[in-house]
């Protein structure tokens, strides 16, 4: 008895370590930390006070505010300065010297498929830059429900990517055409509605983790805050500007540690993704970032 009582744990143990790792990188282009609240943002708002999910409103972004510097920084975890990615047009950037994560991962385990859909398509064509199985490039660039839809689609199927990035740039939008606040109605409407999309990919996730027992890590984040001035001076001047500087992260998943992440980075995140994949950091990579919130 006592011996099938043992082989019993050793199962148990051997299942709880072998698991499906799958990572959902959520990005909100533009979304100011002090609006994930319950009264703009509920479903996220929620998420950060479960027990599994471990967060920061104080992630500190590049001293280059713009969306290529902060994207690039996160998805390679390697500062500005390096991949040279400071403004929106990408001219002169060094990302092929510091690629996407995504790259690193596949390096490790070439069965491990990846997939990237952003509302902003830059990201595709200049971070993702062909390491990807999947990162489509138009010249159209799809909607926020496009995405949403893209990320429930793949929640739904039986051979979903292991590692997948969606982008959502409504808030950012608004944010530049009314000022990016809390006072603005506008602005907090967009979150508001991108807040109605996560609930619906958790929901599928949910659904999701029910049926194949998978191990997830979420992460949801943004590029960068605003302040009430809008058009181009909402975020690009934000060296000085806690509104701009400071943005938010979201870590939901059992490997988390649940609480508040101490002085996270926006290269962090590039960096947490490997570690959560049990990838190891090579010197030769010059990775400027470190893996947060997670336990081990």
């Amino acid at each position: 008895m006592q011996k099938l009582i043992s082989i019993f744990f050793i199962f148990l143990f051997s299942y709880s370590f072998s698991q499906t790792k799958k990572l959902l990188i959520i990005g909100i282009d533009g979304c100011r930390a002090d609006v994930i609240t319950k009264q703009f943002a509920p479903e996220m708002d929620s998420i950060i006070h479960l027990n599994n999910t471990a967060y920061s409103y104080k992630m500190k972004n590049e001293r280059f505010t713009m969306s290529a510097a902060n994207w690039t920084s996160m998805l390679t975890g390697v500062h500005c300065n390096k991949t040279c990615a400071r403004k929106n047009n990408f001219k002169h950037n060094k990302i092929a010297k510091y690629p996407h994560f995504f790259k690193y991962l596949e390096q490790k385990d070439s069965t491990l498929q990846t997939a990237s859909f952003p509302h902003w398509m830059q990201i595709n064509k200049y971070i993702v830059n062909g390491n990807a199985d999947y990162a489509p490039y138009t010249k159209e660039e799809p909607s926020d429900e496009r995405v949403k839809n893209k990320a429930v689609e793949w929640l739904q199927s039986s051979n979903m990517p292991d590692a997948m990035f969606i982008h959502f740039d409504d808030v950012d939008h608004n944010g530049h055409a009314h000022g990016f606040s809390p006072k603005r109605k506008e602005y907090t409407d967009a979150v508001s509605q991108v807040d109605k999309y996560v609930h619906d990919i958790f929901l599928k996730l949910r659904e999701r983790k029910q049926k194949y027992k998978e191990d997830w890590l979420v992460i949801i984040s943004t590029d960068h805050g605003g302040r009430i001035h809008h058009q181009v001076g909402g975020h690009a001047i934000g060296i000085f500007n806690k509104h701009i500087r400071n943005v938010f992260v979201i870590m939901n998943g059992d490997d988390t540690k649940a609480g508040e992440i101490l002085k996270p980075h926006i290269v962090d995140i590039a960096c947490t993704a490997l570690k959560f994949f049990d990838v190891p950091v090579k010197k030769e990579w010059k990775l400027q970032g470190k893996a947060i919130g997670l336990k081990k």
